[in-house]
């Protein structure tokens, strides 16, 4: 199944919910799935980190992405544009999303 996990943090951070976001990713992953993350492309306090996969001591087993402009018409054309993800999967109830039937 095609996972997409829509976040609004900043990554990389310290912060619970971004070390949350980023082991789910890895879980789903785990499990078989294809998951992409989606973050809005902030910037971060931590400037100087490289690897976000190390950084939060993931298994570099799933996708992350930026956005440039983390608005809803940002979001819609990267779906439209992805290869027909099954489920979007994300943390705030403020998040939309855009998906096509996968005919599964």
């Amino acid at each position: 199944m095609e996972l997409v996990y829509l976040a609004n943090c900043v990554l990389p951070s310290r912060s619970a919910n971004t070390i949350q976001i980023t082991k789910m990713c890895q879980a789903f992953a785990r499990q078989g799935h294809d998951v992409t993350l989606l973050v809005p492309a902030h910037p971060s306090r931590e400037a100087d980190v490289e690897d976000l996969y190390d950084f939060y001591d993931v298994d570099p087993c799933f996708e992350i992405y930026k956005l440039a402009r983390p608005r809803l018409s940002s979001v819609g054309t990267f779906l439209v544009n992805y290869p027909s993800p099954t489920h979007p999967f994300g943390r705030a109830g403020s998040v939309g999303w855009r998906t096509r039937s996968s005919g599964d």
